[in-house]
């Protein structure tokens, strides 16, 4: 199969996920809208509401921000944190363009120009981030629905619904299974002679490196359901008991917006996904509502990190190496 052919069968796959999921959600918005009107499910306070939760989701970048600087003095890179964070924060918005990785490429890039990090660290930090921000979101979940447990109608036809703790156990465990494994096969001598085996094998997180990082990760998703949290005040008469739910559902609609191709920013792949979660938590129109309130308040957020990275001092220019 051609390159040129498989790169333009990939973006239709992306634009084919895409428009499943924002079809599922117009659909849905379709059949709540025949029941009641926009005002009902959707109040005007919603909207207040998603600008409060704004600051709260934005304040997630500060711990990403935490947890790279951990990272790349793993790798060798011993950085301020304040300049850690300008690069991401300038860099974040990027993450809306087509093909959903111009955040990276812009931080690599950045970093490079600004920071004089190694482009090969750089990537490497990278690619520890977003496998380690997965891990840390599915122990956030697995903890809240052990300690929460609750129904999801969308996996009950499966015969998954009561399995599906043990099915995000699983996962987890795999995802440890294999980091073992990749640290132990780096400590022998018996490393395959394949090009670029060694640079994955060097890029791939210590224990320690994990140990320390994670927490800023698992952080990073009880934030966001506290985020998530204020945007159902608005649309409840009581949000007792729903933190848990709340923030292991947003945990995995991230999940699975990261790993499912889809449209820039997960967009439509998360609001879907985060329906289906909270199905049997919540009503359908107050769920509806919380998945569009979110995009919103998270475009908020994207916005004001932007800012906040104009707003931080720029670092000393450095010498470019040799």
């Amino acid at each position: 199969m051609a390159p040129g052919f498989r790169r333009w069968l990939w973006i239709a796959l992306r634009l084919l996920v895409a428009a499943a999921c924002i079809a599922y959600l117009a659909r849905q918005v379709y059949e709540v809208s025949r029941e009641m009107s926009l005002v009902e499910w959707l109040p005007a306070s919603a909207f207040l509401f998603a600008c409060l939760a704004a600051p709260v989701f934005a304040a997630t970048a500060w711990l990403l921000a935490q947890a790279w600087r951990v990272l790349l003095r793993a790798l060798g890179q011993d950085v301020r944190l304040s300049a850690l964070a300008r690069t991401l924060f300038l860099t974040q918005p990027a993450k809306y363009l087509p093909g959903n990785i111009g955040h990276h490429v812009g931080r690599v890039a950045l970093a490079r120009r600004t920071l004089q990090i190694p482009v090969g660290t750089c990537i490497a930090s990278l690619m520890q981030e977003g496998a380690l921000l997965c891990l840390a979101a599915m122990l956030t979940a697995l903890a809240c629905v052990m300690l929460q447990p609750w129904p999801i109608p969308s996996l009950a036809s499966t015969g998954w619904e009561s399995g599906a703790p043990w099915l995000l156990a699983a996962a987890i465990a795999a995802g440890l299974l294999a980091l073992a494994v990749v640290n132990a096969w780096r400590r022998s001598r018996h490393v395959p002679r394949v090009r670029g085996m060694r640079w994955l094998l060097d890029a791939a997180p210590s224990w320690p490196t994990t140990l320390r990082a994670s927490p800023w990760y698992m952080a990073t998703s009880l934030l966001n359901g506290a985020g998530l949290m204020l945007l159902a005040l608005p649309l409840l008469d009581s949000t007792s008991g729903l933190f848990l739910p709340l923030t292991a559902a947003f945990a995995l609609s991230w999940v699975i917006g990261f790993v499912v191709p889809g449209a820039p920013g997960g967009l439509g792949v998360r609001e879907a996904a985060l329906v289906l979660l909270l199905e049997g938590v919540l009503p359908r129109e107050t769920v509806l509502a919380i998945a569009l309130m979110s995009r919103l308040s998270m475009t908020l957020a994207d916005a004001l990190i932007f800012l906040s990275g104009l707003a931080l001092p720029k670092p000393p220019q450095l010498t470019s190496p040799a």
